[in-house]
Formats: C-alpha cells, structure tokens, sequence
C-alpha cells in the first residue's frame, strides 16, 4: 500500500488521455500506477488487477480532464491488487453485475424503451435475446452500417464515457482468461444492446432542439457516477472490510429517461 506522501502526488499529477512513451511525456492512470509501485514505465503495471487495470484504461481515455483526475485519487489503492483467482471471480461478478442492473437498463431506458429496461432488471442476461430482438423489431437495429459518422462518434464517446466500453473490454477478457465462452457471448450480447440503445439517443440528440434537453448528457453523468462507485468496489474486493461507494449506484429499478415534453430525471420503471 503506498504511504501518504505518494497518495498525495497521485491526486496532483495531471492524468493524460493514452499510452506514453516515457513518464516526462506525460502519464494515464495505469502508468501512473506503475511509476508509483517502482515498476517499468507501462500502462499494465504488474501489481494491479487485469480487471481493474483494462477498466481504468479505457475509462481514463473516455474521460474529460476534470473527471479523468478522479482517477488519481484511487490509484494508489490499485497497487497491489492482482489477487488469486477467487478474487478477480469475484471482480468480473462485481463488472457484470453493474453491466446487467445498471448500465443497460440506463441506455434503453434513455432510448424510451422502459419495459426492455425493466426486463433486463428483472430477468437479467436471460433477458438479452429477446431484447436484441424487440430492438430490431421497432427500428433499432444491433447491427447498424455506419452511414453517419456524426452518430458513430457520438455513440462511442458515450460509452466509453459511461463506462460502458471499459466493462464490456475488462469483462470480454475476463471471460477470455477463463475459457468462459458462455460468459463472452453474455458480454457481447450485452454490449449489442447497450450500443443499439445508445445510437438511438444519440439520433435523438443530433436531431433534437439544441435549446431542449435531451437524455443523453444525462445518462452519461448519471452511469459516470455510478462507474466511479463500481471501480471503487473492484478495488476494495480483496480488502477485509468493505465500505460502502461513496458514490450513489442505481438500483437494478433507477433508470435514467427522457421524454420530449420534459426532462424527468431519475425515475423507477
């Protein structure tokens, strides 16, 4: 565990957005973890866990500036988090868990789609399959050509944003590490909803009024929040005394929803 001098010059040093050559370039979260525990400059610092460390990549990346720094906060505690087996079971449950009641519910019920949103909350991945479908079904296809890259853009950044992109790459490779195939194909259902769900807020947005608020900006800070509190849980998996997030988790009911009339901010479906 760092001391508290070096907490300190986590919290101070400004994170940047990729890879760095060398530290004097600048740093991301992941080398700065490295730099502080004495390893080798690199973004996969060996003392930290891979479902934490392939988060927090991603995550540092999607982020803005003034977000992105709440990551220094946290990377000491990072340090020496690689755990057995068991433990990092337990992360990826801890990742899944927050894909399947929070994340996905969030998306679809922002693309105005409260009874898909309640339905993964309720039947969880079971849930997916038919979801993929119903999503078809109305217009909103898993699988899009990229036509507008206006769109494509949008929704990228939104789920990488969100936390999104960092869950499905740390829970793909979690799954991958374990010969899970059943697990990955969960992980890449989910990820097709979520993205269907999202290109379609994200239409929304482009075509909306400018003056009129819309879900998007909205979804995105509400899960952002909420990613902050699912990484804090991921590094306090192999803690003996596991506090509370600080940050507030939507239950598998909240869902973030938008409606032309007006905004309505958190509600239950």
């Amino acid at each position: 565990m760092a001391n508290p001098p070096i907490r300190e010059l986590a919290e101070i040093v400004q994170l940047q957005k990729g890879r760095h050559r060398r530290p004097d370039d600048g740093v991301c979260a992941m080398e700065l973890v490295a730099w502080m525990s004495g390893e080798r400059h690199s973004d996969h610092p060996q003392s930290v866990s891979p479902i934490i460390a392939a988060f927090t990549r991603s995550f540092n990346d999607s982020l803005d500036a003034e977000p992105r720094q709440r990551l220094g906060a946290l990377t000491a505690r990072m340090i020496g988090t690689r755990g057995t087996r068991w433990e990092e079971a337990e992360r990826c449950q801890v990742l899944w868990d927050w894909m399947i009641t929070t994340a996905v519910p969030a998306w679809l019920a922002a693309a105005q789609r409260p009874d898909l949103a309640a339905a993964v909350a309720s039947d969880r991945a079971a849930a997916l399959d038919s979801v993929i479908v119903a999503l078809d079904a109305y217009g909103h296809a898993p699988v899009r050509r990229v036509d507008d890259h206006r769109i494509s853009s949008m929704v990228s950044d939104s789920l990488g944003a969100s936390g999104v992109t960092g869950a499905c790459l740390a829970g793909r490779d979690a799954a991958d590490d374990a010969s899970g195939s059943r697990a990955r194909r969960r992980w890449e259902s989910a990820r097709v909803v979520v993205r269907a769900a999202a290109w379609f807020v994200a239409e929304l947005e482009a075509a909306g009024d400018e003056h009129i608020p819309t879900p998007l900006a909205r979804t995105i800070d509400g899960l952002r929040e909420s990613a902050f509190a699912m990484l804090e849980r991921l590094i306090g998996a192999d803690e003996s005394d596991l506090a509370p997030p600080p940050y507030p988790v939507p239950t598998a009911a909240t869902t973030y929803v938008w409606s032309p009339d007006a905004a309505r901010g958190v509600v239950n479906v």
